[in-house]
Parts: C-alpha cells; sequence; structure tokens
C-alpha cells in the first residue's frame, strides 16, 4: 500500500500541500508504534488470567443492547430542511450561526486511538495522563495504546461480543481510558457508573444491561460484588488497586493482569455508526430516567464539534503568537475535574486525548489541592463548575496562589448568575474570555459562547437545532418568548436503557428532545437558561413532578 493510501485509510482524502513530507515522516512512525504497541503485549504476557467468578451462565441467552439501538435511533437531521431564524415567523426554528460540523460515522475508539499514535510517535516521552494526587502515577501515550489492546485482548478471551455490555464503576483514574476504548476495541458496549451509586443503583444497571464484565477499585468492590449476585449474566469482575495492601478475593481479577494479557485481533467488527458505544449511569436519578445510550454516531460527532469549536473558537480567539494566533496543545496541562461518567466529563477528557495536552486527572477536587494544581501546572484553559468560580472568588486560601496563566474560563454543570461571571471576571482580571456552557447527559454540549466579548452568552453548537415551545400546548413560541427548550442533533441519545416509554416522553416523533428546561431564545440567536423545574409542575395531567436539586445536577447544566 502506497504512503498516500495508508494516509488516505487513516483520515480520508486530503491535500498535502506543504506537510506532506512531515506526514509521511508521522505515518511510519505510527506504523512502527503500532507494531511496538503490540510487541509490549505479547512481551509483557502471562497468559489468561485464571481468577473468575464461576462460570455457570455460558448457556444463559444475554440480552444485548443490539435490538435498543433499532428501535430507539434518534432520526437524522438535516439543517437544510430547516429555515434560519432570520427568514421565519412566529414558529422560530434556529441552526447554529458556527456552521456545520459533518456527522461522523468512524467507530470512536478509532478516532481516538489513532491519534493517541500520533502523539506517540511525534512526542514519545510525554505523559498522556497524570494523577493530580500522585504524580508518579502518569502514563505516556504509547503505553496507553498497549494497555488498550491488552484490555481488548482480555475481554476477548473471556468471551465478550459484539454489543455486549462492559460495565464501569470507578472514580476519575487512569484506568478508566483503557477500560472503554479496550471495550469498544473489543466490540462491546462501554457503561460508566457512579462510583457513588448505591448497591440498589447498581443491581439495576447490571441487571438491566445483562452486563458481562464490570471493572471497579477497591473501596467500591464490596458493594459492587454485592450487586453482582443479582445478576447472572456477570462473568467476571475486575478490581483496580492503590496499593499491595489492598488484596483482593481469588475469584476477583486484578487489573494488572488485564493489562497484561496477550494480544488478540480484536478489530474484525462490522461497526455501525448506530452500534451503541457509551451508557452514562448516574446516581441519585429516576431509573427510568437512567442508562442514557448513546452511539459511536453520537459521541464521534460530539467529539468532532467540540473540538472544532475549540479550535476555531477558543484557540484562535487566545493569538499565543502574534502573526498566526497559535495555540500548542502538546505545550499545555488540562484540568480533568468533571466526572468521567457524565457525558461533559467524558467529553473533555476525549478531546483531550485528541489534540494531545497532558490530562491531569483530579479525583478528589478539594479546595487546597485544586488551588495547588492549578499553581503547579498553569493551565491556561479551565472548566468550572459554578461553586469553584464562587470559591475562586471568596476564598481566603485564592491569594497565595499564582493563578494568573488563566485566559480562558468555561463555566457550566449547575445554574449560575451573570452576576456570578460579573464578579469573577473583575477579580480575575487578566482571563480574557469566560465561557458559559450548556447541555444535557442525553446530547452533550449544546450551547457555547461565540467569544464576541469578554462575557460569554449561549448559542447552540453545529448540528444542533433549537426551539422554544409552549409549556401548556407544546406549541412552537416566537422568540423572546418564555417556553420550554427542545433541541434536536445527531449527538441525541438513542434512549434510555431501561425505559422506551420514558424515552418517548423526551423524545417526540420529529426528534425533537424536550429538556425540561425552560428559556427565552431571542432574534440574535442566545439564549437565556430561566428555569430547570417548571416544565413538570405546568403538565396539565398532573403525572410529573418538579425535580430535586440532585436530579437536576446529574440531569443536565
Amino acid at each position: 500500500m502506497l504512503p498516500t493510501q495508508i494516509y488516505e485509510k487513516y483520515y480520508g482524502k486530503v491535500k498535502f500541500e506543504m506537510k506532506s513530507t512531515r506526514i509521511l515522516s508521522r505515518l511510519a512512525n505510527r506504523k512502527a508504534l503500532l507494531n511496538l504497541s503490540k510487541n509490549l503485549c505479547a512481551s509483557t504476557s502471562n497468559g489468561t488470567t485464571s481468577s473468575t467468578i464461576p462460570l455457570s451462565h455460558w448457556s444463559l441467552q444475554v440480552r444485548t443492547l443490539a435490538s435498543f439501538k433499532v428501535n430507539l435511533k434518534a432520526p437524522d437531521v438535516n439543517p437544510s430542511s430547516v429555515q434560519h431564524s432570520a427568514d421565519v415567523g412566529p414558529s422560530n426554528v434556529l441552526t447554529s450561526e458556527f456552521g456545520e460540523v459533518p456527522v461522523c460515522t468512524t467507530p470512536f475508539h478509532k478516532k481516538i486511538l489513532a491519534k493517541i499514535l500520533d502523539h506517540a510517535a511525534a512526542h514519545p516521552s510525554r505523559a498522556a495522563l497524570i494523577m493530580a494526587e500522585n504524580p508518579s502515577r502518569n502514563i505516556k501515550y504509547l503505553e496507553l495504546h498497549r494497555q488498550t489492546y491488552a484490555f481488548a485482548s482480555f475481554l476477548t478471551h473471556r468471551g465478550v461480543q459484539h454489543m455486549d455490555v462492559v460495565c464501569s464503576v470507578l472514580p476519575n483514574c487512569i484506568e478508566f481510558v483503557p477500560t472503554y476504548l479496550g471495550t469498544m476495541m473489543a466490540g462491546a458496549v462501554s457503561m460508566a457508573a457512579d462510583e457513588t451509586c448505591t448497591e440498589e443503583e447498581l443491581a439495576n444497571a447490571f441487571r438491566v444491561s445483562q452486563c458481562k464484565v464490570v471493572i471497579t477499585y477497591f473501596k467500591a468492590l464490596k458493594r459492587v460484588m454485592a450487586a453482582a449476585k443479582c445478576c447472572s449474566s456477570i462473568e467476571a469482575i475486575v478490581c483496580v488497586t492503590a496499593s499491595n495492601h489492598e488484596v483482593i478475593p481469588e475469584c476477583i481479577v486484578a487489573w494488572k493482569d488485564t493489562v497484561n494479557s496477550s494480544t488478540a485481533d480484536c478489530g474484525n467488527f462490522n461497526y455501525s455508526p448506530n452500534d451503541s458505544a457509551f451508557v452514562q449511569y448516574h446516581s441519585k436519578v429516576p431509573a427510568s430516567q437512567n442508562g442514557i445510550v448513546m452511539s459511536h454516531r453520537n459521541i464521534s460527532t460530539m467529539l468532532d464539534i467540540n473540538t472544532e469549536y475549540f479550535t476555531k473558537q477558543v484557540y484562535k480567539r487566545m493569538f499565543y503568537d502574534n502573526k498566526e494566533g497559535v495555540y500548542e496543545p502538546y505545550e499545555e496541562h488540562a484540568i480533568l475535574t468533571m466526572p468521567f461518567h457524565h457525558i461533559f466529563g467524558f467529553a473533555h477528557l476525549n478531546r483531550i486525548l485528541l489534540e494531545g495536552s497532558t490530562g491531569v486527572i483530579m479525583t478528589n477536587v478539594e479546595p487546597k489541592h485544586y488551588l495547588e494544581t492549578l499553581h503547579k501546572y498553569r493551565p491556561k484553559v479551565v472548566t468550572v463548575l459554578p461553586e469553584m468560580a464562587n470559591f475562586l472568588i471568596h476564598h481566603s486560601l485564592v491569594k497565595n496562589y499564582d493563578l494568573t496563566s488563566l485566559e480562558v474560563v468555561l463555566i457550566g454543570g449547575a445554574p449560575f448568575t451573570g452576576k456570578l461571571m460579573d464578579d469573577f471576571l473583575a477579580k480575575f482580571k487578566h482571563v480574557r474570555f469566560m465561557i458559559p456552557f450548556y447541555g444535557w447527559p442525553e446530547c452533550g454540549f449544546g450551547f457555547m459562547s461565540p467569544m464576541k466579548r469578554r462575557r460569554g452568552t449561549a448559542t447552540i453548537l453545529p448540528t444542533f437545532q433549537q426551539k422554544v415551545v409552549c409549556l401548556q400546548t407544546g406549541q412552537a413560541l416566537p422568540f423572546d418568548s418564555e417556553g420550554e427548550i427542545c433541541l434536536r442533533s445527531n449527538t441525541l441519545m438513542q434512549g434510555y436503557m431501561s425505559s422506551r416509554e420514558e424515552t418517548s416522553k423526551v423524545i417526540d416523533a420529529e426528534g425533537w428532545f424536550h429538556t425540561g428546561d425552560v428559556g427565552i431564545l431571542d432574534s440574535a440567536g442566545e439564549t437565556l437558561i430561566v428555569d430547570r423545574s417548571k416544565v413538570a409542575s405546568a403538565q396539565e395531567n398532573g403525572g410529573n413532578r418538579a425535580e430535586t436539586s440532585a436530579e437536576k445536577s446529574q440531569r443536565g447544566l
């Protein structure tokens, strides 16, 4: 195969222009690294591990998400079929001012693994991920790639098949990454459960998904083992340990054994873009609205949207080089605080892996340690929750740390006021832009700022369409009217894992996602979130209720 054909296999046809020599050189490096990664798997192999849960259910017909995805596939969105807001009357449907990002049909893990090899070739000694609490715990790109192959091999040897479910119950940690990438590489569906889920919540997640393998850590092991008793489909539990003092039972597989597995060919599945890929399972959320299933197309397109926004909006506006406006991710550290099991933390983590910044993972965002991490790694871009922003504004500890590296601050994750943004920018005058972001676990980020001024406003992202409807009638409203925010996008979930009925309540026949949040859409395309609980109480059927604060924080931003 010619070098240009190899390149097109990975990336499609491109214009090489002045970069062709560099591209071909890096392709050669990538091929060598891919072989090295496989060889490392083989050289560290101890064969398949023998520690298992007794397998007494091989003959059981396991229900997978394969049929689920067909029934709950969200309709494709064709932006050209919808008029722009400037051209329509009272029933306004808004399309994004950012332009379009093509729908991505590449399997999600292939996107990430290809870039990981690129980073390994360009910067072989640079860490991909670092644990903030213990920086000696870190991993380089090539080792991350090797562990992904090894974990996929482990799953394949254990009989995990296409569309089976593998569940992780983990805090933010390095092991989370090869877990979901290896699961997808093995053709399975990665379900990420909140580590704080109760035994009952985990039992429901295991039972409904009929998962085959569970990966957890020592602190949650007893809870996971108790919950697993209710699910006969589970064939192995894998445990991550932090030290030799954490002794696991013989029936449990040690994480280190899974990533020392021999290499197997795990990539021969005929992936469909609509295959289920990632499931979010949250704590303190009604079971009927839990288990948010997203396809490869959903999360791959979402990642492309986020990457495009940061490349063309955020990094371009920062102008580090006065002549070219260059932002070099390889020179940066990204502080990862949002939980990886949630779509927003998951999206942030994968954008960093795609761009090549070193991710600094925080498991416990304790105030003093958070400040120490900002001071030590000096990130230029950070994402904060409103309570974190409030802490940075008011706490006396802050004056003891140098935070002058911060130039762009994204804020979201819970309701916040404009005054909070004003107070933050007044205190941290070196922050050039503060960007509010809004979204929902069901569709990911939906709103970002076009960055036309220092304090950002909320505007829908590419591929999204938006309208506001009457709370009582569901009819579309004109601009500047208060109503329920509805969105449509190719990032929209396939549905809730355990409830088709609940899915049909939030996604209508035309593919509109009814967010349950009240807002105002103005003629300039900017959205103001007014309330997150009025819709349920406004319904005439009386069957719904207002969400609790805990449910609101889990459901969206």
